[in-house]
């Protein structure tokens, strides 16, 4: 049983010095560029909203959430993370609809380097007011960030 567990133990040690090191790719040193969608390479990118968080739309709540990633030459999007977010819910929300986004529909030849992009994500929810409105939230401050994406909720009478 001991020499069972000793080759084991030793299968395990080789296996794992054998793993590839060079596949862990490191941080690209980018600068964020003040690009908004509008004014920037990425202006053909379909850029649909998060779903609005459950728990938050239970409770009417409202926030908002940075998020910063980088797209590379191939439209490949890496170091996607929350900058900041008014709540949990609203940065993970954002975090996770960027990779959903059809990068890989974008012209081959769009960008020639890598870019570093900065997204605010506003979420609200719209009683037909207008509060909801996109000049509105962009004139908002709480999160960071000129790019806006807004996930509006709807409220609906039962």
């Amino acid at each position: 049983m001991k020499l069972l567990v000793a080759i084991s133990m030793g299968i395990f040690l080789v296996g794992c010095g054998a793993t590839n090191k060079d596949r862990v790719q490191p941080p690209i040193d980018v600068q964020v560029t003040n690009a908004t969608a509008e004014n920037s390479p990425l202006a053909a990118l379909n850029r649909f909203p998060p779903r609005y968080p459950r728990q938050q739309a239970k409770v009417f709540g409202e926030g908002c959430a940075t998020v910063e990633y980088v797209v590379s030459q191939d439209h490949q999007i890496s170091e996607i993370k929350v900058v900041s977010a008014s709540h949990y819910d609203f940065g993970a929300a954002a975090e996770k609809v960027i990779p959903k986004w059809d990068w890989q529909s974008l012209p081959v030849g769009t960008l020639e380097t890598p870019i570093k992009l900065q997204t605010r994500f506003e979420y609200c929810i719209d009683d037909g007011s207008g509060r909801c409105a996109m000049p509105r939230l962009v004139a908002k401050t709480q999160c960071s960030g000129s790019d806006v994406v807004a996930s509006v909720g709807v409220v609906t009478k039962a």
